[in-house]
């Protein structure tokens, strides 16, 4: 990707986690990390973010902070389905 574009991109959620993805793949988890944590800084309900976050502390052997992690993930995920269904019911009232 040329310089310019890259610059035009930078810092943009969908681009950093796309870079994290690529970065893992290149075994440079320190930057993928980075990334991952900029975009949590702006959406920190962001699910690919965090997935990406457990995938870093997972290979740089932080396996203390990929379970609180996934910890977290877990507990948003159940409370997403309370609200759904919490949703469905009162669709239904």
């Amino acid at each position: 990707m040329p310089d310019s574009c890259a610059q035009a991109f930078a810092g943009k959620s969908q681009f950093d986690l796309q870079c994290c993805e690529t970065l893992l793949k290149l075994n440079r988890p320190h930057i993928a990390l980075m990334l991952c944590e900029r975009v949590l800084t702006r959406n920190p309900q962001s699910f690919r973010a965090r997935i990406g976050l457990i995938k870093c502390y997972i290979k740089l052997g932080m396996y203390d902070e990929a379970k609180e992690e996934l910890i977290l993930l877990h507990l948003h995920v159940k409370a997403l389905t309370l609200i759904k269904m919490i949703d469905r019911i009162i669709d239904n009232l």
